[in-house]
């Protein structure tokens, strides 16, 4: 089990290429993430970025639970970009009292799946696992080259049970083209 809990971390400034996070890069199994702040620059502008996150890179495992976290900074990718997480792949997720603010954004031309708060929930090509999120929100600006590949929260959701409750997103949607 893994718990990041009561943390700040503030003026990060991290390039990397993959998995790559404020916080972590891959967290896997059971993780707890509570009370965290994070501001910052996440760039990752080389081809082949992929899972890119202000505070997590990548989850994967049983369970995640994600309680009073916040990002407020600018996050780059490729894909599976996301102001908060890159990319989610759990079989159960809360996701509660969320924040995220700034901008996340493409780099390359064929970058795909960004949000503003995560790039992917779920596993692509799967549609297992139950996600609850509640009392979050993104306002996050999020930029995209192609409209079906992002979103103003979350870029691709793959879930057999979604539950959103008092769940928003109010940042500006750029679309840019190729």
């Amino acid at each position: 089990n893994v718990q990041l809990l009561n943390m700040k971390l503030n003026d990060a400034s991290i390039v990397a290429l993959c998995h790559v996070g404020a916080l972590a890069g891959i967290l896997v199994e059971n993780a707890e993430i509570r009370n965290v702040e994070v501001t910052g620059d996440v760039i990752c502008s080389e081809e082949g970025s992929v899972n890119i996150g202000g505070v997590v890179g990548t989850f994967t495992g049983n369970q995640m639970d994600l309680y009073t976290t916040s990002f407020d900074g600018n996050v780059v990718g490729m894909t599976l970009t996301g102001g908060v997480i890159g990319q989610h792949m759990s079989a159960f997720s809360r996701i509660v009292n969320r924040y995220s603010k700034g901008t996340v954004s493409w780099s390359g031309q064929h970058a795909n799946i960004i949000g503003g708060f995560a790039g992917g929930l779920g596993q692509p090509g799967l549609s297992t696992g139950h996600l609850i999120i509640e009392d979050s929100y993104s306002e996050s600006v999020v930029s995209v080259n192609d409209v079906s590949n992002g979103g103003g929260y979350v870029g691709t959701i793959y879930a057999s049970i979604l539950e959103m409750v008092n769940t928003s997103s109010s940042g500006d949607f750029q679309i840019n083209g190729d």
